[in-house]
């Protein structure tokens, strides 16, 4: 059956064929389906600003085998004309995949805003799309905003079903809608596996990540430069970009850490496993994840983690693979730095590989989501209600 299933990815935030590594976890589920048999494509509605070197409004391009059609209109943050530009973008991408695809059977809507843009489609050519929401700000502590909440339901209030990639998420999408939901972990591809191999004798800490306050990076240089005055046998690789970029590399000189501590910038996710390999602990002190990619991403490599309790990684990391602390604690990060160097023999790196590959099996996940797509498919055709979105939306599908 899977070679007649037609599936629609659509998202606003997806690998693009400059090298950009955005939201490569969907990309990933993509390249499982393809593998799996299923005719999976892409419509990314891509809002970035005009900073971001891409072609604009209408373009396609295919990374890995997976086809991707791409509309894009430079807009960026400004969120009154993200409300209005939206739904215009969103039709001319939609109607150019069309010009070159049949319609889906199904779109699979990445992000909450991608599930409202979902249900306007839904609203004017009747297609079923579920949800798989990833968004880390709702498990933060802060209270979601009325605008952003409203988007949610509307969005949410059509799906078929939402995927939630941690339990902790699921329970907060709980608290938004009653729509079925279910916990899908995210894929980890099968090239991340431990490759023994010699490492320097200057025990190295790594961190992957954006380079953004909610990923802690200040809180660990900080934590770096204090472990350094008393162990010089250690070092720091931070891969990832973003606005604290200029900020890292002032602190760098102002601690005088730039002989210890390296700014790798932006690495493609083929390439992240070699370093990985190469490190002996990967450290992300996160504020809040609702997965946590990159750590699933380091154990499959066999590598011991230091994590914060901030909502995902609580459910696959414990003793055996890492130390989980609180968040937003200098003085616990502290401490956890310099234990995980001192028990770091004591962790079994094929081992912590072996059991992450089966938590995190891309075969197995994607049977799940391929089930999930056969009975969403199967109710839908039982059941067709009308649909009904506020907004500008609703008349521009039209």
């Amino acid at each position: 059956m899977n070679d007649k299933m037609k599936i629609l990815i659509l998202t606003e935030t997806f690998p693009d064929e400059n090298g950009s590594q955005a939201a490569v976890f969907i990309f990933n589920q993509a390249v499982c389906l393809k593998k799996a048999g299923v005719d999976v494509s892409v419509l990314y509605i891509d809002l970035r600003s005009i900073r971001r070197k891409r072609r604009l409004f209408a373009s396609n391009y295919s990374i890995d085998g997976v086809k991707v059609y791409r509309y894009a209109v430079p807009v960026g943050p400004l969120k009154r004309l993200l409300k209005i530009v939206t739904p215009w973008a969103l039709v001319h991408g939609y109607r150019y995949y069309l010009r070159n695809e049949a319609q889906p059977d199904l779109i699979h809507a990445h992000f909450g805003n991608a599930g409202r843009d979902a249900a306007l489609i839904k609203e004017k050519y009747r297609i079923p799309y579920i949800i798989t929401e990833h968004d880390s700000s709702l498990v933060s502590d802060e209270a979601i905003d009325t605008e952003k909440l409203k988007m949610l339901q509307e969005g949410y209030h059509h799906a078929g079903k939402i995927i939630c990639v941690s339990k902790a998420l699921e329970e907060k999408v709980n608290t938004i809608t009653s729509i079925p939901s279910q916990v899908l972990y995210n894929f980890i591809p099968d090239y991340f596996n431990y490759h023994p191999q010699s490492r320097s004798s200057v025990f190295t800490y790594i961190f992957v990540g954006n380079l953004i306050e909610r990923k802690g990076i200040i809180e660990l240089l900080e934590a770096f430069y204090q472990f350094k005055k008393k162990d010089k046998n250690i070092r720091l690789l931070i891969i990832g970009e973003g606005p604290l970029y200029s900020r890292i590399t002032l602190l760098m000189k102002k601690y005088g850490l730039s002989d210890s501590v390296e700014l790798v910038g932006t690495v493609v996710n083929r390439d992240l496993p070699g370093y990985y390999n190469l490190s002996d602990c990967f450290i992300l002190p996160s504020h809040n994840e609702t997965f946590g990619m990159v750590y699933a991403e380091a154990l499959c490599c066999g590598l011991p983690v230091i994590a914060t309790k901030c909502g995902g990684p609580e459910e696959f990391i414990d003793q055996s693979n890492g130390l989980l602390i609180d968040k937003e604690n200098p003085r616990e990060l502290l401490s956890a730095m310099m234990r995980i160097k001192d028990q770091s023999g004591s962790y079994d790196r094929a081992a912590i590989s072996e059991t992450s590959r089966r938590f995190f099996d891309e075969n197995y996940l994607t049977e799940e989501l391929i089930s999930i797509y056969r009975n969403e498919m199967k109710r839908q055709v039982s059941s067709v209600n009308p649909v009904t979105v506020s907004g500008n939306g609703t008349d521009m599908m039209n």
